[in-house]
């Protein structure tokens, strides 16, 4: 018995490691996936090692709100992403239910290793797809493993009045070195939205909407998301109401959503 259970034990420490890691259990592996992303929470330790010699993929599935902006972000030193100097390396695209892409990860630089960053702004859909694949220069290995973290990056606006004798201005500023784009979506009292005013903010240069010249915003009040693509932290902000009858200011920060 002894040696029974000596021999099976030499037996499993020979066999070779598994190629899959955890995240396939989940069936990850193509638009019918169970793996989905919880803004704020990174998931570790993906691979896209080939299985059987079949490339791997990794798919993702989002819950959205409309009117929200969103980063996803893979990152790793063991895994190589596309880049100019290599085309054919590993991909992360933001893609339909198809497979069809619909945004291409973007290369990006943080304090941490190189990766691929997809941004976008939400439409009236429930669900949206991410997928990492291998590039045909680059296979991936037992070795190639990233991590994925998923953004909420809206600034909300608690409030804004048109009514009543005051005036409502947004003030919009860009801290990056590059041009940011948006939109700002208002909503009334009771929710529906009412207004969506698209705005592009040169590198560190500032936007500021008199939202009572805008018709639809005119004797209203209500509240605001300010969605971009500039990723997370790009822009900053808040509201000035202003009484020209007083001559009093009330400002309303943006905030973001708590991660």
């Amino acid at each position: 018995m002894r040696t029974t259970a000596l021999g099976l034990v030499a037996l499993l420490m020979a066999l070779p490691a598994s190629p899959e890691d955890r995240w396939e259990h989940s069936g990850d592996d193509a638009n019918y996936t169970n793996n989905e992303l919880e803004p704020g929470v990174v998931q570790p330790a993906h691979d896209l090692e080939a299985i059987q010699g079949v490339p791997d993929e990794d798919w993702f599935k989002i819950r959205i709100r409309e009117d929200h902006s969103y980063e996803a972000r893979v990152f790793a030193s063991s895994m190589v992403w596309k880049y100019p100097a290599c085309a054919d390396c590993a991909t992360f695209d933001r893609v339909t239910w198809e497979g069809n892409v619909l945004t291409e990860g973007d290369a990006f630089t943080t304090l941490g290793p190189p990766g691929l960053s997809v941004r976008w702004i939400a439409g009236p859909q429930e669900l949206e797809w991410l997928r990492a694949k291998v590039g045909p220069g680059y296979p991936g290995s037992i070795d190639s493993f990233y991590d994925i973290l998923l953004m909420d990056t809206t600034l909300f606006l608690p409030r804004f009045n048109n009514a009543g004798g005051q005036r409502t201005f947004v003030i919009l500023q860009n801290i990056h070195d590059r041009a940011v784009s948006g939109q700002i979506a208002f909503r009334d009292a009771m929710g529906v939205r009412v207004h969506v005013e698209p705005f592009s903010i040169v590198a560190y240069g500032q936007r500021v909407l008199d939202t009572s010249m805008v018709g639809a915003l005119a004797g209203k009040s209500g509240s605001a998301a300010v969605a971009h693509l500039g990723g997370m932290a790009a822009l900053v902000g808040k509201a000035v109401a202003l009484e020209p009858a007083t001559g009093f200011t009330f400002d309303t920060p943006l905030v973001t959503v708590a991660h």
